[in-house]
């Protein structure tokens, strides 16, 4: 009990203060931002500073918000999908947050063929990828965090149909106000001959994907963003059936 209440305290504290830095670091950036977030060299990281297309996977885990605002600063090409808010004057206030320094951020619905053409301009784009997609909007069933439960499956079918690699981004809070932006893994996807099945090809991938999100989740469980009713319905239920809520 002891260790839930402090992993608790912790997410809920991580969540403000990502909030409160998106609009923090809208102002000058260019000198904030280069202070306070410090980048993490690696062979993915190489690939998202690089001029061909990605796909870049992230979670609601640390300060997710200040991962495209970085990667935009430093010239990268980098559009975000993002789901609308209900409010339209809290939606629109985000997006100009979030495309302050750069970054494009691009509606849920309807974004394949926007991402596609990107593709083919060498750009990038991005999905926080630990959230609930029912299976009637196109989601999958695989193990997330070790529970059966319906993600997106449109950057594993972007992946296997194009061939545009995937690059994983997490950006941890340190002390003192600081973050640390990290690119652990990336993932080739497979070649597939004309006679594979892709349906097939995508759920593999999108379960290699959820595993490293599951991963990196139980590694830092105090900076995710447990609050999300993930779990309140059965991969088979429809959206108005629940069988856990928090």
């Amino acid at each position: 009990p002891a260790e839930k209440r402090r992993i608790l305290r912790i997410s809920f504290a991580t969540f403000c203060q990502t909030m409160l830095d998106l609009f923090w670091f809208s102002r000058n950036p260019e000198k904030r931002i280069p202070r306070y977030v410090e980048v993490e060299s690696s062979p993915a990281m190489d690939l998202l500073l690089g001029p061909d297309p990605l796909i870049c996977i992230s979670a609601h885990m640390g300060s997710w918000e200040t991962i495209g605002l970085m990667l935009a600063m430093k010239g990268v090409d980098l559009a975000s999908i993002a789901a609308t808010m209900n409010n339209r004057s809290v939606d629109r206030t985000l997006i100009k947050l979030r495309e302050g320094t750069g970054q494009t951020i691009i509606p849920q619905k309807g974004a394949m063929r926007t991402v596609i053409a990107r593709f083919r301009e060498g750009g990038k784009v991005a999905f926080v990828l630990d959230q609930r997609t029912s299976v009637s909007k196109g989601g999958i069933s695989v193990n997330f965090l070790g529970i059966p439960t319906p993600v997106s499956s449109a950057p594993a079918a972007l992946a296997c149909r194009t061939g545009t690699s995937i690059a994983f981004l997490f950006c941890l809070p340190r002390p003192k106000g600081r973050y640390l932006v990290q690119a652990p893994h990336s993932i080739i996807p497979p070649a597939l001959e004309p006679d594979q099945d892709m349906d097939n090809a995508v759920l593999k991938l999108t379960q290699n994907i959820q595993d490293f999100v599951s991963n990196q989740i139980l590694e830092h469980p105090q900076f995710w963003l447990w609050s999300y009713k993930l779990w309140r319905r059965s991969p088979e239920q429809s959206d108005t059936d629940y069988f856990i809520d928090y």
